[in-house]
């Protein structure tokens, strides 16, 4: 009887602290986490109206600690597959993906703005995509390969300015890419 309860308490032990953590802490957000609900569509931090209803996706509390698993993550170059769970500028009314790509936004795209917003301390822009100032087309978002191009510049403005951000130029600046 002795071993039956051990054993029963070594499979318990064992599950409860087996189990993967599946809620995303708002306040101390694991990048890992986060980018791991985004691409399954489980994403579901969601500030609620009186009715409970959902409203809009709420966007984790991402510092400058975040920076550099954000920018890590951003060689991801596939679509947000869900995008109605993905945390937004609650201001903008437009829709969130360029015009070349509907209802498309890449995730490697879309963790490089958490990092702008990690920076900034708020959101980059009205939505979460990149475009180049030398197209002609308004709205026009940019290509994956340009996505890892865009990454690169922020990891090498990351690694040169991380401890004095503040006092830094912005990481596109002299770019021709900028927040739409």
């Amino acid at each position: 009887m002795k071993t039956i309860r051990i054993l029963s308490v070594f499979i318990l032990s064992f599950v409860l602290f087996s189990c993967k953590k599946s809620e995303l802490d708002i306040e101390n957000p694991d990048v890992r986490l986060f980018v791991e609900q985004l691409k399954n569509g489980t994403y579901n931090q969601f500030e609620r109206n009186e009715n409970g209803e959902k409203v809009g996706a709420i966007m984790p509390a991402f510092n400058l600690k975040q920076v550099s698993q954000l920018i890590d993550y951003a060689a991801d170059t596939s679509f947000i597959p869900d995008l109605s769970c993905v945390p937004i500028n609650p201001i903008s009314s437009r829709l969130m993906w360029p015009i070349n790509r509907p209802g498309k936004v890449f995730l490697g795209e879309y963790l490089l703005w958490c990092a702008q917003y990690a920076i900034d301390g708020h959101f980059p822009s009205l939505d979460p995509f990149l475009v180049n100032i030398n197209e002609e087309e308004t709205g026009k978002g940019i290509t994956a390969k340009e996505v890892l191009l865009v990454r690169d510049y922020y990891e090498n403005w990351w690694n040169l300015y991380n401890e004095n951000v503040l006092e830094a130029p912005r990481p596109l600046a002299e770019t021709p890419y900028t927040w739409f």
